[in-house]
């Protein structure tokens, strides 16, 4: 039993890092991680209403991905189904968290430093889940979920998974922007990847560091020691 609590004390502080972590890259208003980069864009889409927050889109997201993982695997398996709790404490810290931190037009050094601490945060967090044992986070099993049904390593597949959900926030800032007036094809470019609706040189630097800084963060001597 204490092993159990343990284990979910882990779990619960590394998703509370990861949802900080993605908070502060939104901050940043230089680009949210990968995963993150759909839901942001979308609440942004959507931010005259107060219903779709940032939060529940990401909800809404963890959703899809479970159930993309039922039509992957053919089956629906208890951790499919437990990956929605999951999602919906989630969800609930990105609003907590969202709704308490604002720094308003913050001057661009501040924003590389939440940028910075943005993916630190976020890689520790990876750390703690994954060092828990528990269960992966929906759009992340739902990658290994392709990596095994289809032999392709994992690394290739979260390459081509994080290209996708880049790809897929792009083309929604694009519609979010002419939707708005924008026109010419500088000042398109540049609201779609400055940073300022989901993609930027923030998501490029969670896509690049990201999986380092988990490499780093798994070789502390307080993190190699086992969960249970």
């Amino acid at each position: 039993m204490r092993k159990i609590v343990k284990r979910l004390a882990l779990y619960l502080l590394g998703l509370m890092l990861m949802a900080l972590g993605i908070t502060l890259l939104n901050l940043s208003d230089l680009g949210t991680t990968p995963l993150s980069s759909i839901p942001y864009v979308l609440s942004r889409l959507l931010s005259g209403s107060a219903l779709f927050t940032f939060g529940r889109l990401t909800l809404l997201f963890h959703t899809a991905c479970a159930l993309a993982q039922v039509a992957v695997r053919r089956r629906v398996t208890a951790q499919i189904l437990l990956q929605i709790p999951l999602a919906v404490v989630f969800s609930a810290l990105l609003d907590l968290f969202g709704s308490l931190l604002s720094l308003p037009a913050p001057p661009l050094a501040l924003r590389l430093a939440l940028c910075a601490a943005g993916v630190a945060l976020s890689a520790l967090g990876i750390v703690l889940i994954v060092r828990a044992g528990l269960m992966l986070p929906a759009p992340d099993a739902l990658l290994h979920a392709v990596s095994e049904r289809t032999g392709r390593p994992l690394s290739q597949v979260k390459i081509a998974g994080d290209v996708l959900w880049v790809a897929v926030a792009a083309l929604l800032s694009l519609a979010l922007l002419l939707s708005r007036g924008t026109a010419g094809f500088w000042p398109l470019l540049s609201g779609c990847f400055g940073g300022r609706l989901a993609v930027g040189v923030g998501t490029l630097i969670a896509m690049y560091f990201t999986g380092r800084l988990v490499g780093v963060f798994r070789r502390l001597p307080f993190l190699k020691a086992d969960a249970g």
